[in-house]
Order: structure tokens, then C-alpha cells, then sequence
């Protein structure tokens, strides 16, 4: 789809909506349910009225529309731009807190997974700080995923050897691409000991993906909400040049249990409401 002009404009808003139907059509990992999700788009710009016209209230009314007819929490269409490199690193590239507890136990907790290169060294100071602890809690309840790479790094710290952590299987591939744990980590790795992986209803992608891995392998106890449900991976498709559109590419199969938790989310072996995890996982740990 080709726009006179970069700015918005509400007579754009047709052009988006099958624009974004096509994307679903021709690139979603199932196609059987891509191209249902394109005929109920279609159907639904026929059929709706008041569509708001400003971008950032049309793209959450098609987002709303779409997600009626799917349990994919990935798919959405968005307003684009992405953070920048310093606002990444503001954020400490997603490293929110690290701090050692009464009793030795330790606390990480993290809200993303930025690319290896530049989360990598503040994972490895996080892992470095949590390495004479007795305990570990890994707090991923705002935790929605990120980069698949950091996603084997971060699981490395916890696997004396590597382990295959899931298979992503594209639209059409019959063979998949693996993603290992981490042969190397640039840290001591936290073995033997005990660790419990905090969990909410928002704990998405990536975030879901290496705590199903690590309760799955027995690395970990998970202790809080079942997780959001939103393990299918993919990519943005610009559907206009200020929106984005999220299309699941792929689907992924645990490398332990050879499950997929898409709109079923991983649940916890103590399900507590995520106000009470932390306090729940301190008390299992004594």
C-alpha cells in the first residue's frame, strides 16, 4: 500500500484496515486462521461505524476488532516508532532491580529483554551481585518479553550444560529453528540452588518462554499468576507510515515438555495473586 503522504489522514483508515488483512492473510503462522482473521477484518470495516479518526484511537479500535476473533495477545496495530538507544539504556536495558534480602536470598527483577550485546553486561553485573546468595527470585511480573537471543543467555545462567529451550517453527517450515541456553555466560551460572520465578497475568513472550523453561527442566518454582498466554513470534508490518502492525510469524514447541502455551499461558505451581508472589516465594524459601 503506497500513501500520497506520511501524514494521517482519517480517508487513510479503509487503505490500513485492508492492508492490515492482507498482511494477516498472506504472513500469519497458521493460514487457515490468518485468512479467517482477514475476512473478519474486512467484514468488520464494512460493518462499523463511529471508527474513531485520529491514528492512536483507530489503531486500538482495529487492535479491539482484531482480538475478537483470536486469543493472540501479539497482535495488535500500533502507532510506530521504537525506543531509542538511550532510552534503553536508561532503563538499564531492562534490569529494574537487584538487591539481597534478609536470609541471603536475592531478588532480580526484570521488565524486558533488550538485544544480547546491550543487556548482556547488565545481566551479567545482575548475576555477578546474585552469585553468594542461597536463593534466587527472578520477579517477571512485569516482565513482557524481548529479544530471543538475551532470552538463551539470561536461561545459560541457570543450565550447567545447554539445553534446548523451544523450536520455532515458521508458516511453512516443517523443520524449525532451535534456541539453546547459552554455552557460555559471562557470569557465574546459579546452580544447586533454589529458585522461584515470579509471575502476572501481563508475564508475556520471551518472559513466559524462559520461566515454562525453567519449571519445566525443574530449574524453578513458579509462584504467582498464570502468565498472559502470548508465546507466538513474528514481526511488524508498516500498513501505513505511522502504523504498525504486529503479524505472528511463528510458533513456538518447548524443547522439554514439546508444548506451545498460546492463549493458554503458563501456569504456576503456587497460583497467588501477583500482589502476594513475592511474600509467597519468601515464605516457601523459609
Amino acid at each position: 500500500m503506497t500513501f500520497n503522504t506520511p501524514e494521517w489522514h482519517p480517508d487513510h483508515r479503509e487503505d490500513i484496515v485492508m492492508a492490515a488483512a492482507d498482511a494477516l492473510e498472506t504472513g500469519y503462522v497458521y493460514p487457515d486462521r490468518g485468512a479467517a482473521l482477514a475476512r473478519h477484518l474486512r467484514a468488520w470495516w464494512r460493518e462499523a461505524v463511529d471508527v474513531p479518526t485520529s491514528p492512536g484511537p483507530f489503531a486500538e479500535a482495529v487492535t479491539a476488532a482484531m482480538r475478537v476473533h483470536t486469543p493472540d495477545k501479539h497482535l495488535r496495530l500500533i502507532l510506530a516508532g521504537t525506543p531509542s538507544r538511550d532510552e534503553a539504556a536508561a532503563s538499564a536495558h531492562g534490569v529494574r532491580r537487584v538487591e539481597v534480602l534478609n536470609r541471603n536470598v536475592g531478588l532480580l527483577e526484570l521488565h524486558h529483554f533488550d538485544a544480547p550485546d546491550e543487556a548482556g553486561p547488565a545481566l551479567a553485573a545482575a548475576m555477578q551481585l546474585m552469585a553468594p546468595t542461597r536463593a534466587l527470585v527472578l520477579d517477571f511480573r512485569a516482565h513482557r518479553g524481548g529479544h530471543s537471543d538475551t532470552e538463551g543467555l539470561f536461561a545459560g545462567f541457570f543450565c550447567a550444560e545447554p539445553a534446548l529451550i523451544t523450536t520455532f517453527f515458521e508458516r511453512g517450515d516443517p523443520v524449525g529453528r532451535q534456541m539453546w541456553s547459552a554455552a557460555f555466560v559471562p557470569a557465574p551460572r546459579y546452580l544447586e540452588r533454589p529458585v522461584i520465578v515470579l509471575t502476572s497475568a501481563v508475564t508475556g513472550s520471551g518472559a513466559e518462554s524462559t520461566a515454562h523453561f525453567l519449571q519445566s527442566s525443574g530449574r524453578a518454582t513458579l509462584v504467582g499468576e498464570t502468565t498472559a498466554g502470548a508465546a507466538h513470534p513474528g514481526r511488524f508490518v508498516a500498513v501505513h507510515p505511522l502504523l504498525h502492525l504486529f503479524v505472528a510469524s511463528g510458533r513456538p514447541e518447548s524443547g522439554v515438555t514439546g508444548t506451545n502455551w498460546e492463549g493458554v499461558g503458563v501456569v504456576p505451581d503456587h497460583p497467588v495473586p501477583a500482589s502476594d508472589a513475592l511474600n509467597a516465594a519468601l515464605a516457601l524459601l523459609g
